[in-house]
């Protein structure tokens, strides 16, 4: 069975490992970043969403370390991809755009919708400055948080035959304690393909849209070809 590195953080470990499982790939737990919450980004998040008209989420994660278990506002939200978009749905929130193909996709479709809107945009470390700057640009008003970090860690040196990636962080950590060659690589998402290119290698597996799903079912399709 083909042994496939799963490398988000471990919190994150239960949906890819379950998708690999379902096509017959055994997932190797190889975490690549641990979390970082942004000191008081939580309280001014909330704080801010009081006064706003559209909440933008790029991750599912940000929708947790700001409101926990406790219930969302009323204010409507704008979900980087159906992940996000049903985090936000089974807390009762209310997803008014739900964007398939990245933060700079998301802001694309929403630019011609925020000019009489306030917008708040909830963000990691390092996300697509030019989605802000395009939302900052044409909303009515605009302020975003930075609310937690992906800070990249090296994993462990448990062999395996592929590995998938969701973040540049993960591409990071993995690179700064082992190498690509030998391996088949997938990733989530352009920023991340676009990572692996800036470290000279092409993912073989790029999933066609922003969810573990699709990623398994591609590449279990690429190594049943390549076999």
């Amino acid at each position: 069975m083909t042994r496939v590195a799963i490398t988000t953080n471990i919190d994150r470990y239960a949906e890819p490992a379950a998708e690999l499982e379902r096509v017959g790939l055994e997932p190797v737990r190889l975490p690549c970043i641990e979390i970082k919450e942004v000191p008081g980004a939580a309280d001014r998040a909330r704080a801010a969403s009081a006064y706003v008209d559209l909440v933008v989420i790029t991750s599912s994660r940000s929708l947790e370390l700001v409101w926990g278990s406790g219930p969302l506002p009323s204010v409507q939200f704008a979900a980087v991809g159906p992940a996000t978009a049903a985090a936000i749905d089974r807390r009762g929130g209310r997803v008014g755009t739900i964007g398939e193909g990245g933060a700079l996709l998301l802001a694309q479709r929403l630019a011609g919708e925020v000019a009489t809107r306030r917008v708040l945009y909830l963000h990691a470390h390092g996300s697509d400055q030019a989605a802000m700057r395009l939302l900052e640009n044409r909303a009515a008003g605009f302020s975003a948080v930075e609310v937690y970090r992906s800070v990249p860690v090296g994993p462990a040196a448990d062999p395996v035959e592929a590995v998938i990636f969701a973040s540049l962080s993960a591409v990071e950590g993995w690179l700064s304690a082992r190498s690509l060659a030998g391996v088949v690589v997938g990733a989530i998402g352009a920023t991340t393909s676009a990572g692996l290119k800036r470290h000279g290698r092409r993912p073989d597996v790029l999933a066609p849209a922003p969810s573990f799903t699709a990623l398994v079912d591609a590449l279990a399709a690429f190594l049943e070809e390549a076999t």
